[in-house]
């Protein structure tokens, strides 16, 4: 059994030329044993500022385990994911487990964030200890602010975002909201929109045998 990740777009981001109404197209943007790795899982796309479209996802070298070699990985589209990049490593720490990406539009700047947890892949998901220490789940944040062309390097965030008395943390699941400004200028506490806009767009994961 393997994994396949697919992009699933409605003809409406697409032209008149490219689809015929109501036209369903369907990419594939990973799949098991593709690229040097074994598995891909927690998918998650947006849609960046400027249009280009950026799916990402854990590349698991060594099999579908959540402990172990696993890299954070992405692919940009240009043209509403009729086509795509290669896959881009952006995260590659050795033999430890990078992962669970959460990225964020802000619509105002066009930054975009993306938070991402670590740990050592010596420490198995359940043995993953409470606090900061380095048996701990640890959280991340690497930021574009080119439409996901050049990313910064991952800085640690852990003591401002989890718990001291969390073990296991994830960031996501997929894509969270965006938080748009009040006409005071101040940030909304209610979510408003999603990332990735218009939703037409989703990664579904599926096996095959």
């Amino acid at each position: 059994m393997h994994s396949v990740f697919c992009l699933v777009a409605e003809s409406s981001v697409l032209s008149s030329a490219q689809a015929a109404p109501d036209a369903v197209s369907e990419v594939r943007l990973s799949e098991s044993g593709k690229d040097g790795y074994d598995t891909y899982r927690i998918p998650s796309i947006i849609k960046a500022k400027n249009g280009t479209l950026l799916a990402f996802c854990e590349a698991r070298e060594d099999g579908r385990s959540d402990t172990g070699n696993i890299d954070l990985v992405m692919k940009r589209s240009t043209d509403s994911g009729i086509s795509w990049s290669e896959q881009i490593v952006l995260w590659d720490d050795d033999n430890n487990t990078c992962g669970n990406p959460c990225p964020v539009v802000d619509q105002a700047s066009g930054i975009i964030s993306l938070l991402l947890t670590w740990n050592s892949d010596k420490v198995h998901e359940r043995n993953i200890a409470t606090g900061f220490g380095q048996d701990s789940r640890k959280v991340f944040l690497t930021t574009s602010a080119d439409h996901g062309q050049t990313w910064s390097e991952p800085t640690k965030i852990t003591s401002t975002t989890k718990r001291e008395s969390w073990s296991w943390y994830a960031t996501g699941l997929g894509t969270p909201l965006d938080w748009v400004r009040h006409w005071t200028g101040s940030r909304n506490s209610d979510p408003a929109r999603p990332t990735c806009w218009p939703p037409c767009h989703s990664l579904r994961s599926q096996r095959t045998s």
